[in-house]
């Protein structure tokens, strides 16, 4: 329950009883008119858990700044969803296997006027935080005030007498924290280390010298602390984590582990810096286009230059060797209280159409934004199609595979009246995408390409690649292969990948083929008993060029 009374709560129960429908829609009156239709929504959407919203803005009824925070955060409560998997979960259903909770349906009123209570609290104390609500209120509410991060569950600490954000705040909650999961580090020298930046904030005489130091303190919270804790890239189950969840201490091989993915790590750390007003967000890698799996890494949003960071390079196991600049098929930045194009459709699908993991876990479950041309050139692609209404998914190369083509979807659209599909800001440095929709013949289960897979180039160009049938193949070698390891050569045909050959990477890891230069082929072998693809390739004048 925290510091906090809850005087306000039963006066509004008591009041909702006595007036009924009276209540809600004089509430609903109160809320800031920008909030309005979405709070409406929420209430809608909450069903019986409404009451827990109403009581949440009753609250702040006579307190206008908070209740403008109140409408925010109930605003957002549809659109935010806990993904929970069973406790009998295995990787091969990660990604099929869950329940998704709509906050809306769970969150107390509790929980959303203490966050509320000790946002202020922060935004009082520390005077980076009273400037932004000043200069910038949207951005202390979607950087700062948000309740929780990603999906993971909403009881960030259970056990606990006392909110995440008085984690560096209140001695009483660190102390708690600190005994039951076994950290280290004192009060005393978080309290010292907050007070130093303060000073050091307040002496600034530019914007430069303000950012200097903040960045201190996310030197102290990922070094001192996060390190300092042994919190580790760690990957282990397949829900996000909470803050007492990355905490929780983990045996294994006779080691003892904290931490969690690199969105745990993110995720996490932004707690940290929330508590004490400093704006965040973060900004989501969905997939590769020239490599496997995916990245998050936070964006802290300073005053004068904001700046892109990943827990990731304070641990043993750095995600960020793998990311290469430029290489970006979409980029999306999960900021509260946004609505954009690219991410709206998700929330209006007709029923029975599909939603790919990676789009349906990042799209659908919070507020984003496309970014993509922020970290990269970008170019516009149109897919035509002979169905006007179908749904049109964009995909690249990625062994974290949600379609059996081998791709990992980064972006839907669906097709206008003339069966066009566009997909805008679309990463163009020589990234190859396949364009593909789900097969209605077969339950809609399995994709199936849409038109011809193509490369953008950064100078505005598009290679589009046709089935190879017909035409002249020259003999070539495929070089860096794995010695004496089986592949097969599969080439684009029509709808999908068909077998070409079968090869062998032999005792020097090369192979000889005879590839089409109109047509794109990849290798496919088999790792633990799962498909595996190579980077796509195709002849370019002679050579076999990888994408």
């Amino acid at each position: 329950m925290g510091i906090f009374g809850r005087r306000g709560k039963l006066v509004a129960g008591l009041t909702a009883l006595a007036l009924a429908g009276c209540v809600k829609q004089d509430i609903i009156m109160q809320v800031p008119q920008q909030y309005r239709i979405d709070v409406e929504k929420a209430f809608q959407e909450a069903g019986q858990n409404a009451s827990e919203l109403r009581d949440t803005l009753e609250e702040f009824r006579s307190d206008k700044e908070k209740l403008e925070a109140a409408s925010f955060l109930v605003s957002e409560t549809s659109r935010r969803m806990h993904r929970r998997h069973p406790v009998d979960w295995t990787w091969d259903l990660a990604h099929k296997d869950y329940t998704e909770i709509p906050d809306a349906h769970v969150v107390k009123s509790e929980d959303l006027i203490d966050n509320i209570n000790w946002a202020f609290v922060a935004r009082d104390r520390f005077p980076w935080a009273k400037e932004l609500y000043d200069r910038d209120r949207p951005l202390f509410f979607s950087g700062v005030l948000p309740y929780r991060l990603g999906t993971a569950s909403l009881e960030q600490l259970p056990g606990i007498n006392g909110h995440w954000r008085a984690m560096l705040l209140d001695e009483k909650v660190f102390d708690e924290i600190k005994q039951k999961y076994g950290l280290k580090m004192e009060f005393s020298v978080v309290s010292a280390k907050l007070d130093e930046i303060v000073d050091a904030y307040r002496s600034a005489q530019t914007i430069p010298q303000k950012d200097a130091a903040l960045a201190r303190f996310m030197e102290f919270v990922e070094i001192d602390f996060m390190a300092g804790e042994g919190l580790r890239y760690f990957p282990r189950g397949p829900e996000e984590k909470t803050l007492g969840n990355f905490l929780t201490p983990d045996v294994k091989d006779g080691q003892v582990r904290r931490g969690g993915r690199c969105t745990d790590g993110d995720n996490n750390s932004r707690y940290l810096y929330m508590g004490v007003g400093i704006p965040t967000s973060s900004i989501r890698f969905i997939a590769w286009p020239n490599g496997d799996d995916n990245h998050e890494v936070i964006r802290i949003l300073l005053p004068g230059e904001p700046f892109d960071m990943s827990t990731c390079i304070f641990s043993d196991r750095a995600q960020d060797v793998k990311y290469v600049p430029g290489k970006v098929g979409k980029v999306y930045e999960e900021r509260w209280g946004t609505r954009d194009v690219s991410s709206e459709l998700v929330w209006n699908l007709n029923e029975g159409e599909k939603l790919p993991w990676y789009i349906g876990f990042y799209l659908r479950t919070r507020s984003t934004i496309d970014v993509t041309d922020r970290y990269g050139p970008t170019g516009d692609i149109k897919i035509e199609t002979s169905r006007p209404g179908q749904l049109i998914y964009l995909g690249v190369m990625n062994n974290n595979s949600d379609t059996q083509l081998g791709t990992a979807t980064i972006a839907i659209d669906r097709a206008n009246e003339t069966g066009l599909a566009e997909f805008n800001k679309v990463g163009n440095d020589g990234i190859f995408y396949i364009p593909y929709t789900y097969d209605e013949l077969n339950g809609g289960q399995n994709a199936r390409a849409v038109g011809l897979p193509f490369v953008l180039r950064r100078d505005g160009s598009e290679r589009r690649f046709g089935s190879g049938i017909n035409t002249t193949s020259f003999p070539s070698t495929l070089n860096d292969l794995e010695r004496g390891r089986n592949y097969e050569l599969l080439r684009f045909s029509g709808e999908g990948w068909i077998l070409r050959s079968k090869i062998n990477g032999g005792n020097d890891g090369t192979a000889d083929v005879n590839l089409s230069n109109s047509a794109v082929y990849v290798l496919r072998s088999q790792d633990n008993g799962k498909p595996k693809y190579s980077r796509p390739f195709a002849l370019t004048e002679g050579k076999v060029e990888r994408f």
